[in-house]
């Protein structure tokens, strides 16, 4: 950690918090994950699931982690990925007048989206959870002169494989997890 410097808190969630921090090391800003487990055997394997995601998948739609290591003492596993500046897709799609895309720019979208997913099921990995808010962009949305976002250059990222489930041999897993919001009726 004494290369890395946090700037501030980008997010909490189920089990810890995002800080945007900038990695002297090698000058570029990082974001760090500080995941709090306890003595708890269940929390622990949850924590480590998206690292054993992240470790297998190389994409240029997928987040990309650059490192992890222990805090035994603190009980925090810390993991360095990459930044994604743009913000969660959620927030894009809100700030669009009418919370519209051209039929034109959906296709896009979802395109990098089924890439994404399409490329984690040949690695034999479900991501199963997502959402707008687990897939990012990679740089804020740039506008042209006339204020209009120029959606060709719009990066999307999928991000939070904490809950993923694997499709390789016998660990085929039965159990639903996911969002309860965005779950179909008969799952829940």
């Amino acid at each position: 950690m004494e290369f890395i410097k946090v700037k501030r808190e980008l997010g909490e969630g189920g089990f810890g918090t995002v800080y945007l921090a900038h990695d002297e090391l090698f000058n570029q800003e990082v974001a760090i994950k500080v995941l709090n487990f306890s003595q708890n055997f269940k929390s622990a394997h949850m924590i480590t699931k998206e690292i054993e995601a992240l470790s297998q998948l190389r994409h240029k739609n997928i987040v990309k982690l650059f490192d992890y290591f222990p805090l035994p003492k603190k009980q925090q596993l810390i993991v360095v990925m990459q930044y994604l500046k743009g913000g969660e897709l959620d927030e894009f799609w809100k700030s669009q007048p009418m919370r519209i895309f051209s039929e034109k720019h959906t296709y896009a979208l979802f395109l990098q989206l089924l890439n994404a997913i399409d490329y984690c099921h040949n690695s034999k990995i479900i991501h199963r959870d997502l959402k707008f808010q687990n897939v990012m962009l990679n740089e804020p949305p740039i506008c042209d002169r006339k204020g209009k976002v120029d959606m060709s250059k719009i990066e999307l990222k999928v991000v939070d494989f904490g809950i993923f489930g694997s499709i390789a041999g016998i660990r085929m897993e039965n159990i639903n997890f996911g969002s309860l919001k965005f779950m179909s009726p008969e799952l829940i």
